[in-house]
This record gives C-alpha cells, structure tokens and sequence, in this order.
C-alpha cells in the first residue's frame, strides 16, 4: 500500500513539473513573439537614440522617455505581450503539459527539464536589429523613390513590405553572425583560460618542489652557521641526527611562505589574470633564459623570502630547536 502511495506520489509530481515546464516555454515563446516589434523599437530607443551626441542627453530624460515609448506603442506593445502570454497561453501550456505529463511515455520519467526561458533573451537580442534593418529597408526604398523617376521604385504597400522584409532579413543575418561570433570567440577564451588554469596548477606543482629544495640549502646553511657558532665545533657530530629529526619544523615557516606565494599566483591565474602565469613561468628555472652572471627569477623571490627578519626568526628558531633536543638527546643517554 505504501508503495502503490508512493508511485502515485511520484505520478502526480512528474505531472505538476510538466505542467509547469510548458506552462513556462508557451509563455515566454508567446511573449517573445507578441513583443518583438516592440522590443525591437525599445533596443532602438535605448542603444540608438539615448547615444545620439547632442540630442541624447534630451531622449534620456525620464518625462521624454516615458512620452517616446507610449507614442511608438513599445509601453503598451510590452504589456499587451506580458498580459497575454500569461493569461492565453500560459493556461494552455499548462493544460498541455499536463496532458504531456499524464502519458505512459513521460509521466513515469524522474527527471524533468528545467525551462531556463532562453528564447525570450534569444528573441531581445535580435530584436533591435531586425528591426531595424527593416526601418532602414523602407527608409532606403523612399529616398530610392525620390531620387528616381523610374517605375521600379514606386511607393506602394507591397514594396514596403518587400522593403521591410530583406531589410529585416538582413538586420537578422547581421545579429545572428555577430552572435556567433561573440559566441566563437567566448568559447576559444574559455579553451584557452582553462588551458592556462592547468599551465599554472602544473607550475605550480613544479615550483613547489624546486624552491623548497633551494631554500632548504639556505636554512641548513644558516643553521649550520648559527649552530656552530653558539656551540662549539664539537656539535658538528650532532647536526645530521639534528636535522634528520628537526628540519621540517625549522623550514615550516619558510614552505608555507613559498607555498603562499605560489597558491597567490595561481589563484590569479585562475581568476584570468594572464601576468601571474607568465610570472610563472618567469619563476621556471627550467624554461627561463638567464644571463650569465645573473641570478634566476627564482633565486631573487628566494632572496626576498631570506631577507634580514625572516633569517634572524629563522636562526631563532634554530637556537631554541636545538637546546630542546640536544637536551632531550642528552636525557635519552643518561636514561641509558
């Protein structure tokens, strides 16, 4: 009985997301029909005649915005589209999925397509365009007809309407390929973004290990030294068991520098910023060209890291790591 509840359960669910699926695309496919004049005229007000050098201050105030639009019918155009396709055809989209939804073939389906309403953002892109180009078709057809005397350019509905429709056509081809251009070049920038996100997460790998096997030879150095200098040489038999033990929480605080600096860059990378990969790739020392007698990219930001401040922490460290276990080192054999 609980499963016979469920599935019914689950039946009316997939009817309700059907319903609502095509009660959605009948809307916006109506809208995007009913107001593409309008929309068209509205793209035209905005992108054209709000851009005008000298008159566009005067089209972009709110009273003459508000008097254009309702004279060339964009205000009423818009809300007739919006009152109709949500009051007409988005009932009868909504009866039509739920006959779609009731089927045997769908209704049983789990999964159920999400409407994103991209034909009405689809049909406002080309709108502008398309309308205009038809105002520029019959435009061209009246100064044809004022320059000419010949019968071919006669004005009359027909070629109007002739006029209308290859300016039209021709606005619309314009759009479609700018579109896909735009759409070209947007997909060949994500490729190439994406192929320097992986460029950079391997150099950064890379870089990781390179600079903590150069800065791990400065802090032996500067630990040898400070070692040394406060203990005698009698403790240069100490220093391999030392540093077998203690090296990596005295370089702790340098990794996580090198470490900081890369992830820095990286996440720069990723953010789109195509300096930071090629100060990467700077930081190679593989790849990089360096002059003779001249340091690495890398061995200059090793030397930033080594300044004054960080080597006298870093020699502070050492001292206090090294009392602690030679102390413990020495209880250990009294314990023996």
């Amino acid at each position: 009985m609980a499963k016979q509840v469920k599935k019914q359960d689950a039946y009316a669910d997939s009817i309700l997301q059907w319903s609502k699926y095509c009660a959605n695309l009948a809307e916006d496919c109506s809208r995007a029909i009913i107001g593409f004049i309008p929309n068209g005229f509205n793209v035209i007000y905005d992108k054209v005649l709000k851009s005008l050098p000298l008159v566009g201050n005067f089209f972009s105030q709110r009273l003459v915005e508000q008097l254009f639009k309702l004279v060339l019918g964009i205000t009423i155009g818009q809300g007739l589209a919006t009152d109709v396709s949500m009051f007409v055809f988005r009932p009868l989209g909504y009866m039509i999925g739920t006959l779609i939804g009731g089927t045997c073939i769908f209704g049983y389906r789990k999964i159920v397509p999400v409407y994103q309403g991209r034909i009405s953002k689809l049909s406002y892109k080309l709108a502008g365009q398309t309308v205009g180009g038809a105002l520029v078709g019959m435009f061209v057809l009246v100064l044809l007809n004022d320059f000419s005397r010949s019968s071919w350019f006669s004005l009359s509905p027909q070629t109007l309407y002739i006029a209308a429709l290859i300016g039209a056509l021709i606005g619309l081809m314009t759009k479609t390929m700018f579109l896909v251009a735009v759409n070209m070049v947007n997909t060949a920038t994500v490729s190439a973004a994406r192929k320097n996100v992986q460029r950079a997460k391997e150099l950064n790998a890379k870089l990781k290990v390179i600079a903590k096997q150069k800065a791990k030879g400065r802090v032996l150095i500067h630990a040898q030294d400070l070692i040394s200098q406060m203990n005698g040489p009698q403790s240069q038999s100490l220093l391999e068991n030392f540093f077998l033990n203690e090296f990596e929480n005295i370089a702790l605080n340098t990794y996580k520098k090198i470490d900081r600096h890369f992830n820095y860059l990286t996440d720069r990378v990723c953010h789109g910023d195509v300096k930071a990969l090629k100060r990467l790739q700077e930081l190679n020392p593989i790849r990089a060209t360096i002059k003779a007698g001249s340091k690495s990219a890398l061995d200059l930001m090793l030397d930033r890291i080594f300044n004054n401040r960080a080597v006298f922490r870093l020699k502070n460290d050492v001292d206090n790591a090294f009392d602690y276990w030679q102390y413990r080192h020495l209880k250990s054999k009294e314990a023996l």
